[in-house]
């Protein structure tokens, strides 16, 4: 995760963190386009306090590659959590209307 890299190098001088602490998730998806469809669902939604929480989300073919970055243990735990609860509702939502259709080039 190169992003995730630069992103941290630059978060942890502007909050002046020495060993700011990191969870990374991988989630395997059905298709590439599941992978896109949840990637761009989960990140419409900011952090509630970006000056202390990185979030990266990215779809890399059928897998989701989410990190977290963050000083307190606490914080990271309860952003992890509220992220999972929104993960698995748009899993379910995709689960129940099926895989998303092929997109078609021409539309006439």
């Amino acid at each position: 995760l190169g992003i995730f890299a630069v992103r941290r190098a630059a978060w942890t001088r502007r909050a002046r963190v020495a060993s700011p602490l990191a969870s990374e998730l991988r989630v395997a998806c059905g298709s590439p386009e599941e992978a896109l469809i949840l990637r761009n669902t989960l990140a419409v939604d900011r952090e509630l306090q970006p000056d202390k929480l990185v979030r990266v989300i990215m779809a890399d073919g059928s897998t989701l590659n989410i990190s977290f970055l963050c000083p307190d243990a606490r914080l990271l735990r309860a952003a992890f959590n509220a992220f999972m609860d929104s993960l698995i509702l748009a899993a379910r939502t995709i689960e129940a209307f099926g895989p998303p259709l092929p997109m078609q080039q021409d539309c006439k």
